[in-house]
């Protein structure tokens, strides 16, 4: 089943079914060629464009800390896919057809939700790497990746496909080596902002569900006997095993689905998400209110890096009839992003002193009415209209919609923070960085409804900027480790 390197030709199916031949005479994609078989996987796979080499197999690739440990290299997109053998949405490279259908079909034998506790955190048993966000944590989930028959996803935070199921009568999370690809843990990067994105994002995907968007299933996992936390989300690109021969789910983001290269993912505008998802979904009303209500959650939410991988079509497939419906995906991947600054080192040319200076982007990834939603062009009522109107949205629903998201968001933050499950509770860089992105949720919906939710959050408890992080904590072992130091008038 393993293949050497320098193949020239591979298989690629979905769903255990051969949708064609690729070629890859050279590393460049452009001369790469595809030999469709015609079958119901092919349709699928090829979409718009059938006959031609399916666009997500050009636009394979790592990122981030992936592309780091796997030593990836700028360029070497035929060898990336030489080496990938499990990809999302059970599509599967092999040497051969007989391959294709050999390879573990990945599919739900439980689900997180019926695990999870009513505070979010899951109630099974962890058995994946056990230990606290270090090089050398980094450097014992990255051997993971290296196993052949570990699935293949890009991203730039630090993850690992994992599988969920019932052993013994218990719930049991552990990495996805041969066994089904049900879910992916989460890790927080190194630093100590940055290791709170798990917790942010946990924030940040029950707000979702608040506003009332259909959100990925989702739950905080307990590390390391409390010493350390996760994220675990549920794949909502597979079906329960009962229908596995029944129905099949491939999974596009928008890079994807607009032909666009990765690293052009922050280059375009949400109107022509919303033009192509309208031309293409099987429901068009029903995704055209959950595109705009997923807009104005990522500006009220400060999720800065709502980029075309962060925004998918779900295509399902009918085995029996052959029907293909298109549907927006749920919201995935959606963090407060713009309480995490990028650092930036300055040498004095005098003194050769080094200093660090902790600088937020607060701009959305992409445009909305050619504005980038930032302190300096904040989006205003005609922005959110603008779009409402090229979705067919009228427009007192438009602005109803809108308001009633921000004021759910700034609710919803406060009551989250002021009610946190123990294993984030305990840790004051964590409380820091959720009443950091409370903070700015409650700031930014003042300032676009012109509105005062200090009774919500008083401003004396706000918290503000990365250099606070040192007093904030100091201030937080005073009061002795409380649940909550962050809390809002009653």
């Amino acid at each position: 089943m393993i293949r050497l390197k320098d193949e020239e030709s591979v298989y690629v199916g979905h769903n255990g079914i051969v949708a064609g031949k690729l070629t890859m005479p050279s590393e460049d994609p452009s001369t790469w060629q595809w030999d469709s078989h015609g079958t119901i996987a092919s349709t699928i796979l090829e979409g718009r464009n059938p006959g031609e080499v399916p666009f997500f197999l050009t636009n394979l690739r790592p990122e981030g800390w992936l592309a780091d440990v796997l030593e990836w290299k700028e360029g070497d997109h035929k060898s990336y896919v030489e080496e990938s053998i499990r990809l999302l949405s059970n599509v599967v490279i092999g040497s051969s057809e007989k391959c294709i259908d050999a390879v573990v079909r990945d599919c739900h034998t439980t689900r997180l939700a019926d695990h999870t506790s009513e505070d979010r955190v899951f109630k099974g048993y962890y058995d994946g790497p056990k230990e606290r966000m270090t090089p050398h944590f980094n450097k014992r989930v990255g051997n993971n990746w290296r196993n052949p028959l570990m699935p293949r996803f890009s991203g730039y935070e630090v993850k690992l496909p994992m599988n969920l199921s019932i052993v013994e009568g218990d719930a049991v999370l552990s990495p996805a080596y041969g066994s089904a690809f049900t879910h992916i843990a989460k890790f927080g990067n190194e630093g100590p902002i940055r290791s709170t994105s798990p917790a942010t994002e946990w924030m940040s995907l029950q707000l979702s569900e608040a506003c009332g968007l259909e959100t990925e299933s989702f739950a905080l996992i307990d590390v390391n006997k409390g010493s350390s936390y996760a994220l675990i989300v549920e794949r909502f690109d597979l079906v329960d095993k009962a229908n596995a021969d029944k129905e099949a789910i491939l999974m596009n983001d928008f890079c994807t689905t607009l032909r666009v290269k990765t690293e052009a993912k922050y280059d375009h505008s949400i109107e022509e998400v919303a033009d192509v998802m309208m031309q293409m979904s099987t429901s068009p009303e029903e995704d055209a209110r959950a595109l705009f209500k997923r807009v104005a959650l990522a500006y009220f939410t400060r999720d800065n890096d709502m980029h075309l991988k962060n925004i998918s079509l779900l295509k399902s497939r009918d085995n029996e009839t052959g029907e293909i419906s298109i549907r927006l995906a749920p919201t995935y991947d959606s963090v407060p992003s713009m309480i995490y600054p990028t650092e930036q080192k300055q040498r004095d040319l005098l003194t050769g002193e080094v200093t660090f200076d902790y600088i937020s982007n607060d701009e959305q990834s992409i445009s909305i009415n050619g504005k980038h939603g930032g302190r300096e062009d904040a989006l205003t009522e005609e922005d959110f209209l603008t779009l409402s109107e090229r979705l067919g949205i009228p427009e007192e629903e438009a602005i109803e919609t809108v308001e009633e998201i921000a004021r759910t968001c700034v609710s919803e933050s406060v009551r989250i923070l002021n009610n946190l499950p123990e294993i984030l509770a305990q840790d004051p860089t964590t409380v820091f960085a959720l009443a950091r992105a409370a903070t700015e949720i409650v700031n930014n919906a003042e300032s676009y409804l012109c509105d005062d939710f200090s009774d919500i959050l008083d401003y004396d408890d706000r918290v503000w900027g990365h250099k606070q992080l040192s007093s904030f904590i100091a201030e937080f072992g005073s009061r002795g480790q409380q649940a909550a130091p962050i809390m809002a008038a009653q």
